[in-house]
Parts: structure tokens; C-alpha cells; sequence
């Protein structure tokens, strides 16, 4: 029997009718428990590996005799594992890096160790690298769009008995991390108030052409609702003819708020829910005619504070406590703070960085981006006075180490930075 796998014992006497058993045990890895409504049967449960043997002291009566008798058996407890794979994403997107682990659980046996843990996926979309520090975790990449399983083979060991158990994920479903929406056949509303407000032309490089017939009217195109996730919308277009505006909604009418608004490119954060939401043109100019060349959805990039990998910790207290970091950091050693690795190279051109934060004081902060491929650093200033740091790279392209430090150089402050930093998230510029 295994441990946890209760088992039921029964005992029988070749004459007689047995009138009474006391059950017992020895070898403390396990315990029995009479059933009430049935004297000759016991149900054994296993506490740890090993073997235990149990006794059944059988008092039997056949006709006026009355015999007493002790009957033993050897049970042999085998070692038993159990393993779940923790901090499993329910999606990922295109290029996205995680880390998973495999939590083993080999119930009371201090003496149990793990040997191997053989990390294997089934499908292409997501690619696996075990830690080599450690080897219950593993990095997992998003390199294709569909969906894959993980799988973490233990191999363990208790009482010079070896068990094996296989744990897997749910399906990982993998994600484009942009696109681009059909123009040409989408949901389209080209009517207001009951009349025509302008008519669709489709070109053969993949553009809409809207030409509007009334003025002040509104032309809209729904977002279906499996992009609701996307958190970045950029609109290209022209206007010919005239003015308009082009606003992006959410479900609720109002606009998102908005990033930039070139002359012919719109940056739309969203930031509410875009389940029901949708890209709206307006014009000012009867004759107005808008040229859409493409529409592109795409997500942000948010690190997991409670998975990055920390490279060092420079005279500083790091605690990671509900998917936050707090920082104790002294101000005898100017520099001391925390430095992480990114996992994946971000690009500085296309992202900045926003640490939102807070802070017991407004301290001097110093956050230091690093490309390890070309050593290029960039070290930015600021303080945190305001709860939200904007982070913008002038020096390097690209970033694969992040170090968030207590710059007291110059400084008088004598007291440690209390900081617990909420979140790093990549937004698009």
C-alpha cells in the first residue's frame, strides 16, 4: 500500500464465531481504526514509508469453548509522490517569458529528496529551459501562436524506495501579441439616425476608402470581442477633402484615453473595457473622404515582480510579498538596491518603462537599464514623490537587466529608503 491510500484488513477464524478483536499496530508509520458496525475488519491508513506490522487479538467461541488467539501481518508501506506545476499563466502572447514551478509533495518523509525533474511541452507553441540552479523551475517562452502542455516528470526518493510521478498543465494558449484587424470585412456602421451616412470602398492593398454623403455624421467599426484584451490601439489614416476627428470607444460610448494624434496616426490607450468597443470617425466636412490603411490592436508588456530573476541585492532587504517587492534599502552605501534580469531583451524603442510605487519619503532613486549583449547601461534620475516613474531610454535600445537603487551620493539622508515597488510594466510609446 502507499501512503494516504487507506486499506481495509479483515480477519476470520477457521471454527467458531469470533466474539471480539482488539486491533493493534507497531512501526508508527501508520494507524488503524476498527469499523464500529463490524468487529473483524480495520481500516489501516499509512503515515510514511516502511514496513508495520499489525495484530489482531481474535477472542472466538465455539460452542461452550472459548479460544483466544493473535493473528499478525506485515504491511509494507511504499513511498508516495505527488507533484502539482505551480504559477502556470492561463495565456501568454507572442514572445512572452515566464516562470513556472513543480511543487512536489511527499507528505511526512523528512528524509524524501527529489533526484530529477525531466521538463518536457507538447506542441510548438511554447518553448521550455530548465533552471539549472534549480531544478522544480523552468523558464517557458511564447514563440509560436496555438497552444501547448507542460509536463514535469519527478523522480524521487525516500527509504531507499524510488517513486516516480508525472504532473502537467492546462492548455497554455498562445496569443499574437499584435493584430491587425480586418478593415476590409469588419463590422462596419455606415448609417445614423436611419439614413446613409457615407459608403465603404475596398482597395486591393488591404485599405478602406470611406467617403462621406451627409455631414456631421458618425462611421463606425466594431472590435470583436476575442481582442478585448489588448490594451493599445493604432489607428493609420488620411483625411482628404476636409476635417474630421477619429476617436476610439468603449463599450460604454466614451472615448479612451489618448496617447498621441499625428496627422495621420492615432495612439489609443485603452483603458477600459473594449469588449463592446469600437473605432469611430466624424467628420466636420460634408465631401470628407478618409483613407484607413490599418488598424492594429496590441498588449503591454507587465513583469511578474514575484518571478523576476534577482542577479543581486546590494546591502538591501528584498521581501516578495503578494506579487509586490519591498525594499529596505541603506543609505550608508549609495547604490544599494536591487538588480534583475528581464528574462527577455525589451525594446527601448518601441517601450518605456512605468515602476509604479510607494514610498514612507520622497527619496533619490536611481533606476539603471543594461543590454548585457553590448554592456551598454543608461542610468535615469528621478525620485518618488509621485507613485509613478516613466522611464524613457536615450542611450541603449534595448534592455535585459533592470537595477532599481537608493542614490544617497551627495546626499545627507541618513535614514533607510522603504519602498515596495507594485508594478513594471512596458508600455508602448
Amino acid at each position: 500500500m502507499t501512503v494516504d491510500q487507506p486499506k481495509e484488513l479483515v480477519v476470520s477464524v477457521d471454527k467458531g464465531m469470533i466474539e471480539d478483536v482488539e486491533w493493534s499496530i507497531s512501526g508508527g508509520s501508520a494507524v488503524i481504526e476498527p469499523i464500529s458496525n463490524n468487529k473483524t475488519k480495520a481500516v489501516i491508513t499509512a503515515i510514511k514509508a516502511g514496513t508495520v506490522t499489525v495484530f489482531a487479538r481474535v477472542t472466538a467461541k465455539d460452542g461452550d469453548q472459548t479460544a483466544v488467539t493473535t493473528a499478525k501481518t506485515e504491511v509494507n508501506v511504499k513511498f508516495a509522490l505527488k507533484a502539482e506545476i505551480t504559477e502556470v499563466p492561463e495565456k501568454m502572447y507572442y514572445d512572452d517569458v515566464d516562470i513556472i514551478s513543480v511543487l512536489p509533495d511527499m507528505g511526512n518523509e523528512k528524509n524524501a529528496y527529489i533526484e530529477n525533474v525531466e521538463w518536457t511541452v507538447e506542441g510548438d507553441a511554447i518553448s521550455i529551459v530548465p533552471d539549472e540552479a534549480d531544478k522544480t523551475k523552468a523558464v517557458i517562452s511564447a514563440k509560436a501562436i496555438g497552444s501547448s502542455k507542460i509536463f514535469a516528470k519527478i523522480t524521487a526518493t525516500c527509504a531507499e524506495q524510488t517513486a516516480v510521478y508525472m504532473a502537467e498543465t492546462e492548455t497554455i494558449d498562445v496569443k499574437p501579441s499584435t493584430v491587425t484587424l480586418d478593415i476590409v470585412n469588419g463590422a462596419w456602421t455606415l448609417t445614423q439616425w436611419g439614413t446613409e451616412s457615407a459608403t465603404k470602398t475596398n482597395n486591393s492593398d488591404g485599405s478602406v476608402e470611406i467617403q462621406y454623403t451627409k455631414q456631421y455624421r458618425e462611421v463606425t467599426l466594431k472590435i470583436p470581442v476575442e481582442y478585448s484584451d489588448y490594451k493599445n490601439a493604432d489607428i493609420y489614416y488620411t483625411f482628404e477633402n476636409g476635417g474630421g476627428t477619429c476617436n476610439f470607444l468603449d463599450g460604454f460610448g466614451g472615448n479612451m484615453s489618448e496617447v498621441s494624434n499625428n496627422a495621420d496616426h492615432h495612439i489609443y490607450k485603452i483603458t477600459s473595457d473594449a469588449r463592446f468597443g469600437s473605432v469611430k470617425f466624424f467628420n466636420y466636412d460634408e465631401k470628407l473622404k478618409v483613407k484607413i490603411n490599418s488598424i492594429k490592436l496590441s498588449v503591454d508588456k507587465k513583469l511578474s515582480l514575484s518571478k523576476l530573476n534577482e542577479i543581486s541585492s546590494e546591502r538591501s532587504e528584498t521581501k516578495y510579498v503578494d506579487g509586490k517587492v519591498k525594499l529596505k534599502l541603506d543609505p550608508q552605501f549609495s547604490g544599494s538596491g536591487v538588480r534583475w534580469s528581464l528574462l527577455s531583451p525589451v525594446d527601448l524603442n518601441e517601450y518605456k518603462i512605468v515602476i509604479y510605487y510607494t514610498a514612507s519619503d520622497s527619496y533619490p532613486v536611481l533606476c539603471e537599464l543594461k543590454d548585457s549583449e553590448t554592456g551598454g547601461t543608461d542610468p535615469i534620475y528621478g525620485d518618488t514623490s509621485s507613485g509613478k516613474w516613466e522611464i524613457t531610454s536615450n542611450k541603449i535600445s534595448s534592455a535585459d537587466e533592470l537595477f532599481f537603487k537608493y542614490n544617497t551620493y551627495g546626499s545627507d539622508r541618513t535614514d533607510a529608503a522603504e519602498i515596495t515597488i507594485n508594478s513594471i510594466e512596458f508600455v508602448k510609446k
